[in-house]
C-alpha cells in the first residue's frame, strides 16, 4: 500500500516492482474510508482517531501508517521473583539462565517458561497499543508467513531475537529477509537447518523455502517437477544449506542467540539446479552460499 496504489476497481492489476504506476485512489474520502483503511493496516483505531484522520488527505494518513518509528522496548521479567540477575521490571533478552553455587541451571523450566510468558504478554501488548502504523500489521503478517511456533523452539531469547528480526524487516527488502530468516536460530531449529549436515543432510527447510515461502508449488507438471522446482532442486538446495548450527540455546552466558556455519559439515561440490532454474549451478562459497541460493 502507497499512495499511489489504492484503487476502486475491481479488475486486476499487476504493477511493476514496487507498485510505482498504480491508479491512484479517487473514491470519497470519508469516515468509512478511513475505519477500513486502519482496519486493514492497524489492529484497529479508536473512533477519535477515525475522526481525526479523516480530517486530513489520504496522502498525509499514509505517511503516518509509514513513519519509520523506535523499535519497541524490550520484554521485561514480571513474573519469577527469584533470578537475582533479573529484577522484577528488568528486561531478561540476552541474559543467560540463572546458575547455582554448583553452576549448574536451577528451575530451568520454570526460568524458561517465565520468560516465555513475559515475551507473549510483551507482544500482545505490542498488538493492543493503539498506534496508528502499519509496522506491527506486517510484522504479525510476516510471523504468519515464516512460521515458527514456540513449542518447539523453547527458548524465549531464540524467539525474542526471530521476532525483532521480522519487526527489524517488516517493510523491507523481501529477498534480504528470506536471507535473514534462513539462517535465523529459531527457523534453524524449526525445520531442522541446524541437524542439516554433509553425510546426513535434511531437506525440509530446502522445502519449504520453496513451496511455502517463496515461488510456490506449481501444478504437477510430471514426475517429481512441480512447474515452478523440481524435486532435485529442494536436494541441491538442501546441500547448499548444510552446515549450519545454533549456539545459545538455554545458554548460561550472556548473549544472544546466533547461527554459525561449520565449514566440515558444509557439502562443498557443485549444486546443479533444474531448468525451472535455467540449469544453474552454485559452487562452494562457505559461509555466504546460502546468499547465493
Amino acid at each position: 500500500l502507497s499512495k499511489n496504489s489504492m484503487h476502486t476497481s475491481a479488475a486486476p492489476v499487476s504493477p511493476p516492482v514496487g507498485g510505482e504506476n498504480l491508479e491512484a485512489f479517487n473514491g470519497e474520502w470519508n469516515f468509512s474510508t478511513v475505519a477500513h483503511l486502519y482496519r486493514r493496516t492497524t489492529f484497529g483505531a479508536t473512533m477519535q482517531q477515525i475522526h481525526d484522520a479523516a480530517a486530513l488527505t489520504l496522502d498525509q494518513v499514509i505517511d503516518q501508517l509509514f513513519e519509520e518509528i523506535p523499535m519497541p522496548d524490550e520484554p521485561v521479567n514480571f513474573v519469577y521473583p527469584n533470578i537475582p540477575e533479573i529484577p522484577l521490571g528488568q528486561s531478561w533478552v540476552n541474559v543467560g539462565l540463572a546458575t547455582n553455587d554448583q553452576g549448574t541451571l536451577p528451575d530451568f523450566q520454570m526460568q524458561n517458561q517465565a520468560r516465555i510468558a513475559s515475551l507473549r504478554a510483551w507482544q500482545l501488548g505490542l498488538l493492543l497499543k493503539p498506534e496508528l502504523n502499519i509496522r506491527e500489521k506486517m510484522t504479525l503478517f510476516w510471523h504468519n508467513h515464516f512460521v515458527t511456533e514456540i513449542q518447539i523452539i523453547r527458548d524465549a531469547n531464540m524467539m525474542y531475537k526471530y521476532i525483532n528480526t521480522l519487526r527489524q524487516n517488516a517493510l523491507g527488502d523481501f529477498k534480504d529477509l528470506v536471507k535473514k530468516i534462513t539462517i535465523d536460530p529459531a527457523m534453524l531449529v524449526y525445520l531442522n537447518g541446524d541437524e542439516n549436515r554433509l553425510n546426513a543432510p535434511n531437506e525440509n527447510y530446502a522445502r519449504e523455502l520453496l513451496e511455502l515461502f517463496t515461488i510456490g508449488k506449481g501444478a504437477l507438471a510430471g514426475p517429481g517437477d512441480y512447474t515452478t522446482f523440481t524435486e532435485d532442486d529442494v536436494v541441491a538446495a538442501a546441500k547448499v544449506l548444510t552446515g549450519w548450527r545454533v549456539f545459545g540455546f538455554g545458554s548460561r552466558q550472556d548473549g544472544e542467540p546466533y547461527g554459525v556455519f561449520v565449514n566440515p559439515q558444509h557439502d562443498k561440490t557443485v549444486k546443479q539446479f533444474s531448468e525451472r532454474f535455467n540449469n544453474t549451478t552454485i559452487r562452494n562459497n562457505g559461509e555466504n552460499e546460502y546468499a547465493d541460493l
